[in-house]
């Protein structure tokens, strides 16, 4: 493994590794409804960030958080994102 791999392997889990499964949801419909044409705030993603926190998610919630995100694009509309992001 070159040393470069590495250390971009390294940064990633660093970069992800802090944020519980309904984080990483909110990333991807901040994703998710900027490809429909929305402009999600910064503080959109924070405060969903903020929300979400391991502290404030039972792990039922957190298991949800992982389904909805495995299938986000095809069960939710570009509405759905837009509500859940507060645009709407």
């Amino acid at each position: 493994m070159s040393r470069a791999f590495a250390a971009a392997l390294l940064l990633t889990a660093f970069a992800t590794g802090c944020r519980n499964s309904c984080q990483l949801l909110c990333v991807e419909l901040e994703d998710y409804a900027g490809e429909c044409g929305y402009t999600v705030p910064e503080d959109a993603t924070k405060t969903c960030m903020q929300d979400h926190a391991r502290r404030d998610t039972t792990r039922e919630e957190r298991q949800i958080c992982t389904e909805n995100g495995d299938s986000l694009r095809d069960e939710w509309s570009c509405e759905d994102a837009g509500r859940f992001m507060g645009l709407d």
